[in-house]
Parts: structure tokens; sequence; C-alpha cells
């Protein structure tokens, strides 16, 4: 409509669909969700509070509002309903409750008002645990959640809140098969676990078993540059979609029975 303003978004990212169809959309670079209802009503659901030193990016938990984020990454909801978020720079796992709730599931909020930065990798319940820059998030079929890392890891968190790595590989540099460029994560129908790997050009599986193979390399590229996958997204009959960011293309893979 003419003369109708617009909402402004700041890099929105990924989204995810919650079970009465409302769209909740990461906005990395303005620090908060983002929520479309049915009738396409842009509203903010969770961050833009300010913080004391009057920035809108940060750490806080509590009441969705006041909340802060730095920006989050990845979004996507448990068995409850609960809106789960990879807060990248903050190195943290965050949850939104249905009631408007934000609350850290784990990582170390040590550090991320600001003060210092607080990467790292180590095993443990809820905040005893160290995270590097979380990327992609997804809950697998027992409500375990899973994410990746900038740090060549797969990680997971039970129903206990202890946080445990399911595969790490060397650097790439040293010939390790995970690149730091990991950008998604999704599960499919067996518990197999898909990764988008921007770096390598490449989608691979994991099995529950710590099996890790290449499902899609270069060769699933239309064009004469190098495929960069981003997003993924399992369909209910195993189909697995693939976004590409170099090629601007949404692929499907599709798997015949051994």
């Amino acid at each position: 409509m003419a003369g109708a303003s617009r909402p402004s978004s700041r890099i929105p990212r990924v989204l995810a669909v919650a079970a009465d169809g409302v769209i909740y959309v990461a906005e990395v670079d303005g620090h908060r969700i983002r929520r479309i209802d049915a009738d396409c009503v842009v509203t903010t659901f969770a961050g833009g509070g300010i913080s004391p030193t009057g920035e809108h990016s940060g750490f806080r938990d509590g009441l969705a509002a006041e909340a802060l984020f730095r920006a989050p990454t990845a979004l996507t909801f448990d068995h409850e309903g609960n809106l789960l978020v990879a807060d990248l720079v903050n190195n943290l796992i965050r949850r939104i409750s249905p009631d408007g709730e934000v609350s850290t599931i784990a990582g170390n909020p040590a550090g991320a008002d600001g003060s210092a930065w607080n990467p790292g990798t180590r095993e443990g319940h809820g905040t005893a645990a160290l995270f590097s820059m979380p990327r992609g998030v997804a809950v697998d079929a027992a409500g375990e959640i899973l994410f990746i890392e900038t740090n060549h890891r797969v990680r997971a968190i039970d129903e206990t809140g202890y946080v445990s790595t399911l595969i790490s590989t060397p650097h790439y540099r040293e010939g390790g098969a995970l690149s730091p460029f990991l950008s998604s994560i999704a599960v499919g129908p067996a518990g197999e676990i898909y990764i988008a790997d921007g770096g390598f050009g490449r989608v691979l599986r994991l099995t529950s078993d710590g099996v890790l193979a290449i499902v899609a390399d270069r060769e699933f590229s239309i064009r004469s540059w190098a495929p960069s996958p981003n997003g993924l997204f399992v369909a209910p009959d195993g189909a697995l979609y693939v976004s590409d960011l170099s090629t601007s293309v949404i692929f499907k893979i599709t798997f015949e029975d051994e």
C-alpha cells in the first residue's frame, strides 16, 4: 500500500514455524527474534531490550521484551513448544517459553555482557559447558538438542541438560572432515543427522553409530561456481532440501533404499 510504513529488518537469516502457523525469524544484525502472524503483521517477539550501556545487543535472560541476544543465527521448536535459539556471539543455547520467558539452557554466560568473550569447548551440565559460536540447532525424536559449532564439532544437549560432543574432527587444514563454516543441521526420520558445510561445499550425514559420510558435494552444483549449502530441511518422506547460496537454488535430495 502506498504510504504504508514497512517494518525494518536487519539480516533475517533463519525462520521456524510454530504449530499454529506463526513464523519466527532470527534477525542476526538486529539481535532479536521477530514474529509474523497469520495476517503478516511483523512484531518483535524477543530481544530489542536495552543494556545499561544503551546497546540493543548483549546478554540478558528474563522477559522476552527485555532480553538481549548477540547475533541469533538459528531457531527451532522443541517438543514442548519452546523456541530454541543459537545465540552465536554469546556462545549460548537459549530457550524462549510459550509465555515469553527467555532462559539459558547451556553455555557459560560469564562475560556475555561484553566485558569478555567466552568461547571454548567443554562438556558439562548447563552453564558449566562451553561452546564456540554455535550455528544451527535441531531437536531429535528423543528431545535431544543438537547443534554445530565453528570448531569442527557437532554437540548435543540431553534431557538432563548435559552437553556432550557427538563428533569432532581435526582442523580442516590438517585434513579434518568438517570445515569451520558449518551452517545448518537437520535430523532425518531414522535419527540420522545432516550437516551443511559451506566451507567444503558439501552436505554430510552422521549416523547414530558415529559414521560421517558425504551425501552431496561439488557435483550437485548446476553452475561453474563452487556450491555453498546453507539451509537444510528434511521432509516427512525423508527427502532432504538444501538451499545453496552460491547458485541461489534449492536442491532436493532423495535416497534409495539400500
